[in-house]
């Protein structure tokens, strides 16, 4: 087997190379981040560790500082982010079978603890996996005191990060303050979570199993009906499934944000509610539930526009304004802008600027707009090929969407509509 090994120069990964390198053709790859004082020296040991075992080895410089102030995560986030990326354009970009990580038995319990304390299903008390996808970690089941007794038997010495001596990452808060404390309680703790994360993957591989029997018979068209049907556990599954088809990750889907969708079909009732990821969308709509994504969002050029004639197309949204005498019963809704023309004429319309707030009708405070057209559910890609309604200064209308308290009229004579 054809295998790249991530090597930090640590303990763990220096194990893990020695222990593959004579079996398999590997390929180190080690990452600077230069985030520590020790960097570059680190690098020269795991170059020299290569040339001494005779393994290639390819060193690749990060700039997690630049990384993490574009995408907002984490140094520790955004270093682990770089680190796959980079790895799985290798595998891709050579014949390379596998990805090995120098993940321990400490590490994954560890994993369990952390995702038991923010919150998780039965999925995140599977901690790390020997294998998933490209990802190997062969040295999971092994513990800490095991891979420094294996080090001493074969001479090999390892580089130290003094890093993790310090308490300002979560991981290392349980690795040097919580574990500690609960090892005294109970010893054995390593093997206790090791079992549970036994017990947890088989129980989540057949609910697995169960989830991808209930899509697939759901196929292309799953009605609440057939959702609700389905036992609670499933239906959550089935839904986060649905959702990761469409994202292409399990990111930033939270169990909340499924109970949310599944409290929506209970209902039965049409709806749009939007992600908080903010890219996709689930809809109810004539039966057939589905996960949608946003497209991009079309802004038209600014336009402004003086109201001085009863017909006023607006080629920016190929839309038209038309202003019509009332001979009808009036029915008030946000589609139609009643007025009295006697009242004085001084209208005028714009594009949405999303930062522009308005006073709806009935309540005290203004509000964004921006804010108004998505509680209404507006979908993004149209949220902006609409108009805003001026009399002076002031916007009192955004057609289907808000009337605002500046509108009312005593007797309106006329009203204007939008098609």
């Amino acid at each position: 087997m054809k295998i790249i090994v991530s090597l930090s120069g640590g303990p763990d990964s220096v194990a893990l190379l020695h222990k593959l390198y004579k079996d398999n053709l590997t390929l180190a790859v080690h990452f600077n981040h230069h985030l520590r004082e020790n960097a570059n020296k680190d690098e020269a040991f795991c170059v020299d560790l290569c040339q001494k075992l005779g393994v290639e080895i390819n060193v690749i410089h990060l700039n997690v500082y630049e990384y993490v102030k574009t995408t907002k995560t984490t140094l520790e986030e955004g270093a682990r982010e770089l680190r796959y990326k980079y790895l799985f354009d290798i595998l891709r970009e050579t014949d390379f079978d596998k990805i090995a990580l120098g993940h321990n038995l400490n590490d994954k319990c560890e994993t369990i603890l952390m995702n038991i304390v923010r919150g998780t299903g039965i999925e995140g008390l599977n901690g790390l996996k020997a294998e998933k996808g490209n990802i190997i970690r062969p040295l999971i089941n092994m513990t800490k005191d095991q891979i420094y007794d294996y080090l001493k038997e074969n001479n090999l010495s390892y580089c130290f990060d003094e890093t993790n001596l310090e308490n300002n990452y979560t991981r290392n808060k349980f690795r040097n303050i919580i574990i500690p404390s609960l090892l005294e309680i109970n010893q054995n703790l390593f093997g206790s979570l090791s079992r549970l994360a036994s017990i947890a993957e088989e129980t989540e591989n057949y609910m697995e199993e169960e989830t991808q029997k209930a899509i697939n018979a759901l196929e292309n068209a799953p009605s609440p009906l057939q959702i609700n049907s389905l036992p609670k556990a499933i239906k959550h599954r089935v839904i986060r499934e649905l959702i990761v088809k469409v994202k292409g990750t399990t990111k930033d889907i939270s169990l909340k944000e499924i109970e949310r969708i599944s409290e929506f079909l209970d209902k039965g009732e049409e709806f749009v509610s939007f992600l908080d990821t903010g890219e996709l969308f689930a809809e109810l709509k004539g039966g057939i539930f589905k996960i949608k994504k946003v497209k991009s969002i079309e802004k038209p050029e600014p336009f402004s526009y003086i109201i001085d004639k009863d017909e006023i197309y607006i080629k920016e949204i190929n839309k038209t304004l038309i202003i019509k005498r009332i001979d009808e019963e009036i029915k008030y809704n946000k589609k139609r802008f009643y007025f009295d023309r006697d009242e004085g004429f001084d209208f005028s319309l714009t594009n949405i600027e999303p930062s522009v707030k308005i006073q709806p009708l009935g309540l005290k405070g203004h509000k964004k707009i921006s804010d108004i057209l998505k509680d209404n559910k507006v979908p993004t890609e149209t949220r902006y090929m609409n108009i805003v309604l001026y009399k002076g200064n002031c916007p009192v209308w955004v057609p289907g969407v808000v009337m605002g308290e500046k509108a009312r009229t005593k007797s309106p004579t006329h009203f204007m509509e939008l098609k």
